[in-house]
């Protein structure tokens, strides 16, 4: 089954083409990241725009690049949430004119649940790689640039081999970026359980206002993980909140407010060191993180771990998830995408929309009014499908 997938929850406009849930032909991705690196943050008004102006002209590269036609797709996967609501209206109404107008299947996907799906993408080999790559071509269009991201072997037409290296069920996904912390057991496609979540900021948006506490550039993700390497994580003793608690909960505000204390303490004195701070801070961060996770796995007998979302391209991350299942869970299958599949793009909707297509495709003659009602919907969890 060749699928067309398209994806546009914040500030990236993405379309994929990927045959079988594995295979992917093209992959293509825009942003405005720039545009919004001025305010500090995301600007959903400006957001939505862009998705309006590069919509077309990412779905035309994508095409292009593939090197097939729309005769070709048996059906078209869209995001439908959770995300900015003006950014995902324009996905949704692309996809959804398009399903109708080629008489192709709809499938609305969980961008969450998305996510998840990057672990059927890539092979156990490419796992634990490090040596990623961003590289900007030109387009045709000449008003922006298309974000190519490649990782170690060329993403077009490469094949990735799924026997014996797919996640196996149960599965537990740790899903870490700017808007969500979600611990979710996976006992089969369509069968998810969240274990826990944040109980008020996500981990990347704690990255993200302790580095402004720094005076670092946004995002602050690469920003707190480029200034930890010059920095001791043992410097300051940070609180691990929530680390001891039973459930799967987690909590991010009152570490932010003890490096917002720290960082007033240390200027009082003149002693301010910000690579200290920063490491001290993501290592606390990432303790809870991964304590929890683990705790996960013994608790559910997991065979598989995947770890997903922007949070997960953070090198100091992945090694201390390397490490303590190494030595704890010898036998554990530990999937960490490359940069290119955890962080947002279109080719993980196609796959969720593969694996999922029974459950939730929807035919352009019978489920016409179906597909004419569906909204996008931003506050959704990862359990709704």
């Amino acid at each position: 089954m060749r699928i067309l997938s398209i994806e546009s929850s914040c500030d990236e406009t993405a379309a994929a083409i990927v045959n079988d849930g594995v295979t992917i032909l093209s992959s293509v991705v825009a942003t405005s990241l720039e545009i919004h690196k001025k305010y500090g943050g995301i600007v959903p008004e400006i957001a939505s725009r862009k998705q309006a102006e590069y919509m077309i002209p990412v779905l035309q590269e994508t095409f292009e690049k593939a090197g097939v036609d729309r005769s070709t797709i048996d059906a078209i996967a869209v995001t439908i949430g959770p995300g900015l609501i003006g950014s995902l209206l324009v996905g949704v109404d692309t996809a959804r004119t398009l399903s109708l107008l080629w008489n192709k299947p709809l499938i609305p996907v969980n961008h969450l649940v998305g996510h998840i799906y990057s672990g059927w993408l890539f092979d156990r080999n490419l796992q634990l790689v490090t040596r990623n790559s961003t590289a900007k071509q030109k387009s045709q269009i000449t008003n922006y640039e298309l974000r190519i991201t490649i990782h170690e072997l060329p993403i077009t037409n490469y094949q990735l081999p799924v026997t014996d290296s797919s996640p196996q069920f149960p599965l537990i996904a740790l899903i870490a970026s700017g808007g969500h912390t979600d611990l979710v057991l996976v006992k089969g496609h369509g069968d998810l359980t969240l274990l826990g979540s944040t109980r008020d900021d996500a981990v990347g948006e704690a990255f993200d206002k302790v580095a402004r506490l720094l005076n670092l550039p946004y995002p602050g993700g690469p920003e707190i993980e480029k200034c930890a390497k010059n920095g001791d994580p043992q410097a300051v003793e940070f609180p691990r909140p929530m680390i001891d608690s039973p459930d799967f909960e987690f909590s991010y505000s009152g570490l932010k407010t003890s490096v917002r204390y720290e960082i007033e303490r240390q200027t009082k004195n003149g002693t301010l060191n910000t690579a200290d701070i920063a490491a001290s801070f993501q290592q606390a961060a990432f303790d809870v993180l991964v304590t929890k996770t683990l705790r996960a796995v013994t608790k559910h007998n997991a065979q598989s771990l995947l770890i997903t979302g922007g949070v997960a391209a953070n090198q100091r991350l992945k090694e201390m998830f390397i490490t303590s299942t190494r030595e704890k869970f010898p036998d554990l299958t530990v999937c960490i995408p490359p940069l290119s599949l955890a962080t947002d793009n279109a080719t993980y909707i196609a796959t969720a929309g593969y694996f999922l297509y029974d459950q939730l495709s929807l035919d352009p003659i019978k489920d016409r009014a179906k597909i004419l009602s569906l909204r996008a919907n931003p506050g959704l969890e990862v359990t709704d499908l």
